[in-house]
């Protein structure tokens, strides 16, 4: 955690720097990031949270296994 702590102030140090054009840019792009980090956050699936992906697999092991094989391709 510490060498996020001087990541973060050498940033710091570096954006103090900027002309505001430069500023605003820099804005932009830390709000751009945050977004991604929100929207990876919100389509993470949760088996917890879906339907769908807590059944997933179930047809996996016998007998359903075994039953699908033979419906789609005939076999015994």
């Amino acid at each position: 955690m510490k060498s996020e702590q001087v990541l973060k102030k050498r940033v710091m140090k570096e954006i103090e720097k900027l002309p505001e054009n430069h500023l605003r840019e820099a804005r932009d792009y830390a709000d751009n990031l945050l977004k991604k980090k929100r929207d990876a956050k919100e389509t993470q699936l949760d088996p917890e949270n879906d339907p769908i992906l807590q059944v997933c697999g179930i047809a996996d092991v016998e007998p359903f296994a075994h039953k699908i094989d033979e419906e789609l391709y005939g076999e015994e």
